[in-house]
């Protein structure tokens, strides 16, 4: 059985991983010259790492992954509102060092680049792939691994839209010096209508990110964009405007989900993973741990099941119900901590405060939770 993965992000190259682990044949197509993610930094949880160890890269990672103990909750002027009480919350890195992690072990023949789509036809016995140099192959199977837009997606189930969520997120690397108390943590910063995060990725290195609710499509002036945010986050700590402008590179996204519903995730011969399928809000950090955990599990059902149909049906099954709870529980926890009125932002803090670690803890193992893996353990 020949297997297709179209993309070379982080779902596709997992699922590569994966694959290699299982014996299971394929390749792997990407448009890009060479592997590589657009972002800053990605937060891990300590479950992912798990997969990770498995897919024989747990090494390499904890060699450039920080490790974060404490997820803190303060108020905008850095006033502590809630010390989340789990230790070891995971880690954070760089998207591009995780993309170098991923694709490490991949050999030559195992992928080609600047693979750019012309056609894909799915036929009775086979899905046929046509490029854009010419090429054209035929395979058994095809793994959807290209994203939110995912263009096989708007193909084969044009039904299914990405939703945008009224929010804007800008996002950055800030290389400068900050006190003891951000090492190995995870800040958020909650108050005026906004969330700014901060988060150490090591060496001086800080993933920051700010998140607003926003009109869709709007654009930056690149000229002016460091004053802009700064402006936006006047009122905030004296942190935040110095973040701004210790960095480089500001990228800004309009924050996307699929929102769940009853659909399939497969085709007869065609089967997605990740953002393509499963796309969740970066809110609770989980877009990434989800692809890996999508792609290990894919590729367990193949391994276990004799025909492609029962594995992409148990993948399915297996998958769902944890997907879809991260994902309404993503794009609310985005929107409750957002908000217009100052008594509004006082009292949630006060609730905050108060709020029983039992329920945060049932929430949190449930995100984590990576039993299920062992029915199509590799």
């Amino acid at each position: 059985m020949k297997i297709a993965i179209i993309g070379g992000g982080i779902a596709g190259l997992s699922t590569a991983l994966a694959f290699k682990k299982a014996g299971i044949d394929f390749h792997l197509f990407e448009q890009s010259p060479e592997f590589g993610e657009v972002g800053a930094g990605i937060g891990l949880s300590t479950s992912t790492f798990t997969i990770l160890e498995k897919l024989g890269v747990g090494e390499d990672f904890l060699k450039i992954a920080v490790p974060l103990q404490r997820f803190v909750i303060t108020n905008h002027q850095l006033k502590k509102v809630l010390n989340v009480p789990f230790d070891g919350v995971g880690f954070c890195i760089h998207r591009a060092k995780l993309i170098e992690v991923l694709s490490k072990p991949l050999l030559k023949n195992d992928y080609t680049l600047n693979a750019q789509i012309a056609s894909i036809d799915e036929k009775e016995t086979h899905v046929e792939i046509k490029f854009k140099d010419g090429t054209n192959y035929k395979f058994d199977i095809v793994v959807a691994a290209d994203g939110i837009h995912s263009s096989i997606r708007k193909k084969v189930f044009p039904q299914i839209q990405a939703r945008y969520t009224g929010q804007t997120m800008w996002r950055g690397i800030a290389q400068i010096n900050l006190p003891a108390t951000f090492k190995n943590k995870m800040h958020e910063l909650w108050g005026m209508n906004k969330r700014l995060g901060i988060v150490d990725v090591g060496n001086n290195n800080y993933f920051w990110y700010l998140v607003r609710f926003a009109q869709e499509n709007q654009k930056d002036d690149e000229a002016t964009i460091h004053n802009d945010l700064k402006k936006l986050v006047v009122d905030h700590h004296t942190y935040a405007t110095n973040i701004i402008d210790a960095t480089t590179n500001i990228i800004r996204t309009d924050l996307k989900d699929i929102e769940p519903g009853n659909y399939p995730w497969h085709t007869k011969r065609i089967v997605f993973v990740g953002d393509s399928i499963h796309a969740c809000t970066p809110h609770l950090s989980q877009g990434g741990c989800q692809a890996i955990e999508s792609a290990y599990t894919l590729s367990g059902c193949l391994k276990k099941y004799d025909t492609i149909e029962e594995a992409f049906t148990t993948f399915q099954s297996i998958r769902q119900e944890k997907i879809q709870f991260i994902n309404e529980l993503s794009y609310h926890f985005g929107r409750f901590n957002h908000q217009r009125k100052s008594w509004k932002d006082t009292l949630l803090q006060s609730v905050l405060r108060v709020l029983p670690e039992f329920y945060m803890r049932k929430k949190f193992e449930k995100t984590v939770d990576i039993k299920y893996l062992a029915s199509v353990d590799l």
